[in-house]
């Protein structure tokens, strides 16, 4: 009966902890994904006029604060800026290239 019951609570045991287990390396993978961009963390003043022009250009932007920006080069070598702006409560966050264009 002990036998039983030790085999069963094992059982259970394995299975309620193999969803955490796979969780913690899909995580370790987004790390290091996210590890493979290189991230620079810079001024509003400092991104491209053509940058700021098509945040000027934009209506729906165009007043919102800045509140973060982001020069970013991808594992493929592609750079980026990543601006964070302030919608209220929710931050709203765009990409451009250094021409200016938007990345969706």
């Amino acid at each position: 009966m002990k036998t039983q019951i030790m085999i069963a609570a094992m059982l259970f045991y394995g299975a309620a902890t193999i969803p955490f287990q796979s969780e913690s390396k899909d995580l370790a993978v987004i790390e290091t994904i996210i590890d493979l961009q290189e991230k620079e963390k810079i001024e509003a003043s400092a991104l491209p006029d053509p940058v700021k022009k098509s945040i000027a250009d934009d209506a729906t932007i165009s007043e919102l604060p800045i509140l973060e920006v982001w020069k970013v080069k991808s594992e493929e070598g592609e750079k980026y800026f990543k601006i964070k702006f302030g919608n209220g409560g929710e931050g709203l966050t765009k990409k451009y290239d250094a021409e200016g264009v938007e990345i969706k």
